[in-house]
């Protein structure tokens, strides 16, 4: 794949919301059909949070509000602390 191709590849995966672990999975995949399996997955796991996410919010606010809001302070500190940044890719 040339730089130009895959640099347009790149930038649309991030726009989908995939981390640059993801990108790099995808990117580094030998063949096309096993790249849009890798994509697939990533969107399922992306719309499975958006789907779940409010019927399990809905359900702990009932209840306890305090509860939901630790529950999520708990989930952004958990997601500010990931590892670092990804190596570069490969060929690009």
């Amino acid at each position: 794949m040339s730089p130009v191709p895959a640099a347009q590849v790149i930038r649309r995966l991030r726009e989908l919301g995939m981390s640059l672990d993801e990108v790099r999975i995808v990117m580094e995949a030998p063949d096309h059909g096993l790249r849009g399996r890798y994509m697939a997955a990533a969107g399922l796991s992306w719309w499975a949070g958006l789907a779940l996410a409010p019927t399990l919010g809905t359900r702990l606010l009932d209840v306890s509000a305090p509860l939901t809001f630790a529950a999520c302070a708990l989930a952004a500190a958990g997601a500010r602390f990931t590892p670092g940044p990804a190596p570069p890719l490969k060929g690009v």
